[in-house]
């Protein structure tokens, strides 16, 4: 006696023209393929064939029984119609997790990434050493050595929690609605139902189950067996084991499903003849048979553009892995929970790792000091949540459920209201809603989102971004009253106050009388900076001394110890010693003051000034007053005016964090400084010379030859200074009236500073020493420094990597983190001092 079992698991109307990873027998081919079966075999059913093991029947000398794996819902719809139409019986082996989850197996997650992606780009993804090739091939004999690779490393050999972290997540971003899916991939219960005398228990999750322990493998089939069961009102006597036959050599075995107790010897049934055999049997609903199946099919509802996938993929994937990496090798960050105290609110609103990173490692401060840290994030994205979870923190929030109609229509009103009136940019500038000022910071989204530092209010674009922010910003200065409202927290957090989504959290928690902290990234890799927002201070650049800290800088004794202290921070800061400077400045070199000028082809006769252009479009408009209207008619009056003004040489400096901040957002075509000065003078004339931002002359260089310094509030005005160098500046908020800089009243006051820059002399010692200690106070008293953490910057060329801004964790167990003085100095300070500033003076 022999007996040949057939196995199929995808079906389809028409075999599609390119498969990738799935290969369905189009019910042709299948019809073909049975009927060439039947001409030397004889067909038997589940029932037969127990019967036959179980010593109750026998099989024909040459048996075939035919089975369908997974619970398919195309197995259903378009097999089944061409098994009743021969009459052959078959052997449907289902599943349970779907039925009972909603949930799509794994083994299909596999195969519906590898439909849509390379193999290669899912090896990368999951960021693995490559799997032998012996070794996949003896699991995946009949497919490619890629193919095989990437089938064994998905489906076997990764463990089980980072095989769903990686292929789940991926997974989720090609197909957000898993439920619907899993609808369209499986069988529904009312046709598991109608099959019932044919259905077969295929496991419950479809797992390696050979991996298994023999009573873990007994539970998981017994799990299976009883949800089909309670589906169909009998038993199944079939079970198979899913993926059993590549798993370690162990046999799929077809047996009894009742479990320890066996049901009673009886006679195998008669076999009915032909046709008959299938009859009775409920139809299933069925579906057009030209629709190709979910799988096979490019894209569908709610499916994300392929033409993005991989790179999102890789994404995420790299970024999954990150997360991973993070609970594996620091347990101890969430061993430190929420404590019983004040809610401390950090506003998030990001994706960038680094940031979240930074907001962990603060919360687990927080949390060591008996604070409970709540975080605000978009409602949307998964990032925020699986990082800071990492750390151990698990309250967030969102505004979403605090916009209501009554907001929008308030928000929509007031938005129209402004617009109507053919606002001035002085007028946007100055907008204030609920008492909240919103309109810098609106600007400065405007100017961000297209990329131009001018921002024109007749310009149509102009008009139609500033349409499209007000109306979410007003909803979100709502949303925040609520929140606060709602949440009560005695301390709000946020890094860099900045654009318009997040700002107005910030004025609203300071008019309901709440602490709030604003921090940014210090001049070292181990440091950041603390500052209060206050009344006072909320104009104020977050580096910079309240005045309260100024006079304290101005007291302490100026020694040759201190002086030499901060040449060595020059040193390090213009010598690359930090990833921070590495970033804007890692490709240039020094050079001489004689090659500088060579090499701009200026004279070096004469005396230099130099225009140090901000980042036009990265409008820095938050902070202070400034002369001009916005940073490009800045730019533009000091480069007429140095066009117009031979006595002195004239460079301008375009910033170099141009180059990566371009980068980094995949940026090419923006309305740069170039075109600016294009537009301005034409032809820079002979004694103007730009030096572009990815020159390879270094800044330090540049500061050798500059005997006048221009910015509007740039770090240069603080350290030029530091070496006699006078400097104008056009804007407040940072150094400006500490008595080491010429600040002027109005434009016209510096645009004729600039037409006689020449007679303005070096500066007093006095003034040098005011700007030294003013210098040494941002660059060694302000900064907290801190051993728990780094922050860590990837080269140039990995810009746009999705950890190229990342910070190193440096503690792993609850005792570091509890013996971290650096997290208990900030803690105490964010909340028990009242001083403006972080300010160590000893």
């Amino acid at each position: 006696m022999a007996l040949l079992a057939v196995g199929y698991h995808y079906v389809a109307a028409e075999v599609p023209a390119e498969p990738r990873a799935i290969f369905p027998v189009s019910v042709e081919a299948l019809r073909a393929q049975l009927e060439l079966l039947g001409r030397s075999w004889e067909f038997v059913s589940r029932d037969e064939l127990l019967a036959a093991a179980a010593g109750e029947g026998t099989l024909p000398e040459r048996a075939c029984a035919v089975t369908f794996d997974d619970g398919l819902r195309c197995q259903a719809e378009l097999a089944l119609p061409l098994l009743d139409e021969l009459g052959i019986p078959a052997i449907f082996f289902v599943p349970g997790k779907p039925l009972a989850e909603g949930r799509v197996l794994h083994v299909h997650k596999v195969h519906a990434l590898r439909e849509r992606v390379d193999d290669a780009e899912l090896l990368e993804l999951v960021g693995t050493e490559d799997v032998p090739e012996d070794v996949a091939r003896e699991h995946y004999r009949y497919d490619a050595p890629q193919a095989a690779r990437v089938k064994y490393l998905l489906n076997m050999a990764l463990p089980a929690d980072e095989r769903e972290r990686v292929v789940g997540a991926a997974f989720a971003e090609v197909f957000p609605d898993e439920a619907a899916f899993a609808a369209e991939l499986y069988m529904s219960r009312d046709q598991i139902r109608g099959l019932a005398s044919s259905v077969g228990a295929h496991s419950y999750a479809h797992e390696p189950l050979a991996l298994l322990p023999p009573d873990e493998l007994d539970r998981d089939l017994e799990r299976c067996t009883t949800l089909l069961e309670e589906i169909t009102g009998v038993r199944p006597r079939g079970r198979r084991h899913g993926s059993a036959a590549r798993c370690g050599g162990l046999p799929g075995r077809v047996h009894d499903g009742a479990g320890a107790q066996p049901e009673p010897r009886r006679a195998a049934p008669a076999r009915p003849p032909g046709r008959q055999r299938r009859a009775g049997r409920q139809a299933p609903a069925r579906r057009d048979p030209g629709r190709p199946h979910a799988l096979l099919r490019g894209g569908g509802a709610g499916v994300t553009a392929l033409a993005a996938l991989p790179e999102r993929l890789r994404r995420r994937g790299i970024l999954e892995r990150d997360v991973a990496r993070l609970r594996r090798e620091h347990p101890g960050l969430r061993e430190v929970r929420d404590g019983a105290g004040p809610v401390a609110l950090f506003v998030s609103l990001t994706e960038f790792v680094y940031q979240l990173k930074l907001e962990g490692m603060l919360g687990k401060a927080l949390q060591l000091h008996g604070w409970r840290p709540v975080v605000l994030v978009q409602d949307s994205s998964w990032v925020p949540r699986k990082y800071l979870g990492a750390f151990g923190i698990e309250s967030f929030v969102t505004l979403d459920p605090y916009v209501d109609g009554a907001a929008r229509g308030e928000a929509r009103v007031e938005a129209a209201r402004i617009l109507e009136h053919e606002p001035t940019l002085a007028g946007v500038r100055d907008l204030a809603f609920h008492g909240a000022p919103i309109g810098r910071n609106v600007l400065a989204t405007v100017s961000r989102a297209l990329h131009e530092g001018a921002v024109d209010l007749r310009d149509p674009r102009v008009r139609a971004k500033l349409a499209e922010l007000l109306p979410r910003t007003l909803e979100a200065t709502i949303a925040a009253e609520r929140l606060l409202d709602d949440l009560r927290p005695e301390l709000v957090l946020f890094l860099e106050r900045n654009y318009a989504a997040e700002a107005p959290i910030s004025d609203v928690a300071l008019a309901r009388g709440t602490k709030v902290v604003q921090y940014v990234s210090g001049p070292q890799d181990d440091t950041l900076v603390f500052k209060r927002f206050t009344r006072e201070t909320r104009r104020e650049h977050p580096r910079s001394l309240s005045q309260a800290s100024w006079e304290a800088v101005k007291r302490m004794p100026w020694t040759p110890e201190r002086d030499a202290e901060l040449d060595d921070e020059f040193a390090k800061r213009y010598g690359n010693a930090w990833a921070l400077s590495r970033r804007i400045q890692g490709w240039t070199s020094d050079r001489s003051r004689g090659d500088v000028m060579a090499a701009l082809g200026l004279d070096p006769a004469k005396k230099t000034a130099v225009l140090y252009s901000h980042i036009l479009w990265d409008a820095n408009m938050f902070y202070g007053e400034d002369l001009f209207a916005d940073q490009e008619e800045w730019f533009v009056a000091t480069v007429r005016a140095a066009a117009a003004n031979p006595a002195v040489n004239w460079i301008v400096k375009l910033h170099p964090a141009n180059v990566w901040k371009l980068r980094r957002e995949g940026l090419e075509d923006v309305r740069d400084e170039e075109t600016a000065i294009r537009e301005a003078i034409g032809e820079p004339p002979a004694h103007v010379a730009v030096v572009r931002p990815d020159s390879d002359i270094s800044t330090r260089s540049i500061f050798g030859v500059t005997d006048y310094g221009i910015t509007i509030r740039g770090s240069v005005g603080f350290e030029l200074p530091c070496f006699g160098v006078p400097v104008l500046t056009a804007g407040t908020g940072f150094y400006s009236g500490r008595g080491f800089t010429i600040d002027s009243a109005t434009p016209e006051d510096y645009v004729g500073r600039l037409r006689r820059i020449e007679e303005i002399p070096r500066l007093e010692p006095r003034e040098v020493e005011l700007a030294r200690r003013h210098a040494y106070a941002l660059f060694k008293l302000r900064p907290l420094r801190f051993t728990s953490f780094l922050a860590t910057i990837r080269p140039l060329e990995e810009m746009g990597h999705p950890l190229d801004h990342d910070v190193e964790i440096r503690v792993r167990t609850r005792e570091d983190l509890e013996r971290a003085e650096d997290l208990r100095r900030f803690a105490e300070w964010a909340t028990e001092s009242r001083e403006l500033d972080y300010l160590e003076l000893g």
